[in-house]
């Protein structure tokens, strides 16, 4: 099941939200994001107790993310860019 979620630009005009799509969630191995633009973001995947458990910086409009070493929990996930932040609830 993929998950749609936006997230604006603090002073920018509404129609300018930057969406991504993400899935399968619940997921085993692999997260894909496919997204609208190919911006550089920080993406953080933190554990139930805040501790960043996987950080990246994804490039491009469709990236998969390698979630194996993670054990099955409740993580989120946490994407930033320049004034952009938006957070989603992964299940491992």
């Amino acid at each position: 099941m993929y998950q749609e979620v936006s997230f604006g630009v603090v002073g920018v005009n509404e129609d300018e939200k930057i969406l991504f799509v993400m899935g399968p969630n619940p997921c085993e191995d692999f997260l894909t994001i496919q997204r609208d633009s190919s911006a550089s973001n920080d993406l953080f995947i933190i554990d139930a107790l805040g501790r960043v458990m996987q950080k990246e910086t994804i490039n491009g409009q469709h990236v998969t993310i390698d979630i194996s070493n993670l054990n099955p929990d409740l993580y989120m996930l946490s994407m930033s860019g320049d004034l952009n932040r938006a957070k989603k609830l992964i299940i491992r």
